[in-house]
């Protein structure tokens, strides 16, 4: 399969049309290899404008819904990022795109593991953190 044709084709059919202008999103989305962020047995479909399944109730979330929401975040470079219930970390990647440092943090040690071997085969510079959810990781903050 051409995953670059498919991202591209991605950023055209999905990103572009949801509105999103700002050009550190756009980039951003074009870096990082979604196939990367979800099991061998979805990667045919890592390019559909849908949320993709990683495990436990996780998943990669769509990338209209992400785009959107990045540049609605105003996220500026320099900015101190956290994502929380991360799954696979996609959308962490695709925001250390923008900023650094960004911390991921999940609680379901499976699920970490495709983070953290996502992240190096991608070259992501985010820092993944086993930890509740909801608890965040205050020791990597403050965040913006």
């Amino acid at each position: 399969m051409d995953f670059v044709g498919a991202r591209r084709n991605m950023i055209a059919t999905q990103v572009k049309t949801a509105a999103v202008t700002d050009p550190l999103v756009v980039s951003a989305f074009e870096a990082v290899a979604r196939e990367a962020f979800v099991p061998t047995n979805q990667r045919p479909f890592a390019y559909m404008d849908e949320d993709l399944p990683v495990g436990k109730g996780r998943c990669a979330m769509e990338p209209a819904v992400l785009a959107r929401l990045l540049q609605l975040a105003d996220v500026q470079q320099g900015d101190c990022a956290l994502v929380t219930a991360a799954g696979s970390c996609y959308s962490a990647a695709v925001l250390a795109q923008m900023t650094a440092p960004v911390v991921a943090v999940d609680s379901d040690p499976a699920v970490l593991g495709l983070a953290r071997q996502a992240c190096a085969a991608v070259g992501a510079a985010v820092t993944v953190v086993g930890n509740d959810p909801r608890a965040g990781c205050p020791e990597r903050g403050p965040f913006d």
